[in-house]
């Protein structure tokens, strides 16, 4: 069976870069977020099964613009929208595509409509290539190189290194013409290696003195422990679904929009609501629902939800009744401590209560409390 990640991998290279003449084609320079963003349409586009999609630039905050929000957003999607998609006909032919088929703007609301183009779509968008978690570590890296090492190890198939052509090497991962092996070494392998924990070595494989091609080298026994640690969580949740299932309510009405409202409430709450949700599901449902399997889980999970808040909210009012308590019993304590040290000051000093409104007398006192309050 072919290996589809390898698969996906090799059409991005290809396909955004063109797999081309040199002297025929200008290859556009991408930089890592512009193809953050093109690996994330690529994953909502699989994920919803539409062409298309509505995407919003304060959902990308965290790893893309970093706050910048919709102005630069809009230049990310512009720069896409210009890049050259090349699509080899036969030996002679090639044929330009730009990925959106149009990109919609609505002045009252901070959202970007688009629509990828038919043709591509066999390209890049039918290909089941890698899940959120995998999805989550390409955005959390920083630069190109890293990104670019990052969609490879997705392809390596049980392969403990990665072998390139060092002129592939350099078209793939947008080498400057002016970097000598030295500079790539520095600046691109150093950097791979710093950025992605799986990759264990990566440098030159040379013939004589000249190096030929880049040999990049995984650690695949830590690639094992994480696809391990997902297949578990993957197994967990499966077996609930099975088991909610047997009630006969729930298999009646259960389908593709019920595994996507899963995948969903996974993501966005966290497997101990999601198994919550599917343990009420198989326990409460005894007839034929009368909305949708989602909407009923929905419900569910809103009931949840209030039922959390309520208890945060009953921690808040005891915590702030708890915090008065103690300010109520500091004030009482503040006043009998002034009181006893009132006294003291009288008896030591040979003075009647009356004696304090006598002119010194007052601000004798206070000076005395202020020397005494901490001893008692």
């Amino acid at each position: 069976m072919k290996n589809k990640k390898l698969e996906l991998s090799r059409k991005i290279s290809n396909g955004i870069f063109g797999n081309t003449n040199k002297e025929f084609i200008k290859r556009d320079k991408w930089t890592s977020n512009e193809l953050k963003l093109f690996l994330t349409i690529i994953f909502k586009v699989q994920e919803k099964g539409k062409n298309e999609i509505v995407l919003k630039p304060r959902d990308f905050e965290k790893n893309i613009t970093h706050g910048n929000h919709f102005k630069y957003f809009n230049k990310l999607i512009t720069n896409i929208k210009n890049k050259n998609f090349f699509m080899k006909i036969d030996e002679d032919t090639f044929r330009n595509y730009s990925l959106f088929s149009y990109i919609e703007y609505n002045n009252s609301k901070d959202d970007i409509k688009i629509k990828i183009n038919e043709d591509l779509r066999g390209q890049f968008f039918d290909i089941k290539s890698f899940t959120k978690i995998e999805l989550n570590e390409i955005l959390g890296l920083n630069s190109y190189y890293s990104i670019k090492t990052r969609l490879l190890l997705s392809s390596v198939n049980n392969k403990t290194e990665y072998v390139m052509d060092i002129e592939r090497f350099k078209l793939m991962f947008q080498i400057p013409l002016s970097y000598k092996n030295k500079n790539i070494e520095d600046k691109v392998f150093n950097t791979i290696l710093r950025e992605n924990k799986e990759v264990e070595e990566i440098h030159f494989k040379k013939n004589g003195r000249t190096a030929t091609h880049v040999v990049i080298k995984y650690n695949l026994k830590n690639m094992k422990i994480k696809d391990k640690k997902e297949n578990i969580l993957s197994d967990i949740i499966l077996k609930a679904i099975i088991k909610a299932k047997k009630n006969i309510f729930v298999s009646k009405s259960w389908g593709v929009a019920e595994d996507v409202f899963i995948k969903k409430t996974l993501e966005k709450h966290g497997e101990k609501l999601v198994l919550g949700t599917l343990k009420k599901l198989h326990t409460n449902l005894k007839s034929d629902v009368t909305v949708s399997l989602v909407s009923y889980m929905s419900a569910i999970i809103k009931a949840e939800d209030e039922v959390k808040k309520e208890i945060e909210d009953k921690k808040i009012i005891i915590k702030n009744e708890d915090k008065q308590k103690i300010e109520k019993k500091e004030a009482i304590e503040n006043i009998f401590l002034k009181r006893e040290l009132q006294k003291r000051f009288l008896k030591e000093n040979g003075f009647k209560s009356f004696d304090l409104a006598k002119e010194g007398v007052a601000e004798m006192l206070k000076k005395y409390m202020d020397r005494n309050i901490g001893s008692m």
